[in-house]
């Protein structure tokens, strides 16, 4: 999944939390960064001039550590120019900052989320601060979804040292008369996460956890439960847009949030 990893940045303190991030991050083989100048900036020229001696700094610091790194700067739209290059490069993760909450990003729409609406096979990992560790204790939100175990393919790739599974059973109303119902929905939760962890064993250390609830506000509040460096989650392909589940972690998480929309078929 390192192999080949596109870094996109506008210089803002966000971009460089992801720099911070992956210059901590080891197994990195390819590098590209990538700064894309919108088309409607006045001085096209000047602004490429300007970012290369910026990029170049960026390059050399991944190549002290034995990285093979370059960078692009293509002009257009960011998320748009973003999709284009990972794809014909065969990026295998692309790494990108967002200012998730807050007025201006709910009016415009981050070009993290343009960037995960556009794409498909290739993961996208959002950062909104630095992480020193980011693979190291991931949260995977599960479902019996064949895009699910994909997933869990993806961080079998990564330096994942330690995995939570969690499972969020939706209640059902009215309580009165789901409770038989609802326990039920638990003990096949804890049958599938027991059937996953034995998968797993040899490869990370395992935890599992179910929790009922709506799955937005779980994943966050497991996530800080057990001190999580990074949320993983797995989205349908083919989507034009992204679930609500989705785009709320992605808005509220404080920590990295890895997105594999439509890695496979379902």
């Amino acid at each position: 999944m390192l192999s080949n990893v596109i870094l996109a940045t506008d210089f803002s303190k966000y971009s460089e939390f992801v720099l911070k991030t992956l210059l901590n991050l080891e197994g990195i083989e390819k590098l590209t960064i990538v700064r894309v100048i919108k088309d409607r900036d006045a001085d096209i020229e000047n602004e490429k001039e300007a970012s290369e001696e910026k990029l170049r700094e960026i390059v050399k610091l991944f190549e002290d550590r034995g990285v093979k790194a370059r960078y692009v700067i293509p002009v257009g739209d960011p998320s748009t120019e973003i999709v284009r290059v990972a794809r014909e490069i065969d990026a295998s993760l692309i790494a990108m900052g967002s200012r998730g909450r807050g007025l201006l990003a709910k009016l415009l729409g981050s070009v993290a989320e343009g960037v995960i609406k556009k794409i498909e096979d290739i993961p996208v990992l959002v950062i909104r601060k630095e992480t020193k560790n980011v693979f190291d204790r991931v949260l995977f939100a599960y479902c019996p979804l064949k895009f699910s175990d994909s997933v869990l393919e993806i961080l079998k790739s990564i330096p994942c040292k330690e995995l939570i599974l969690l499972y969020v059973v939706k209640p059902i109303l009215p309580p009165e008369a789901s409770s038989k119902i609802m326990k039920q929905k638990v003990i096949e939760a804890e049958d599938i996460l027991s059937k996953v962890k034995s998968e797993l064993e040899g490869s990370m250390k395992v935890e599992t956890a179910i929790r009922i609830g709506h799955p937005c506000e779980e994943i966050i509040r497991c996530a800080k439960e057990f001190k999580a460096t990074c949320i993983a989650l797995g989205s349908r392909p083919k989507r034009p847009i992204l679930g609500s589940t989705t785009s709320y972690i992605l808005s509220h998480s404080e920590i990295p949030v890895l997105v594999c929309k439509g890695i496979f078929e379902c």
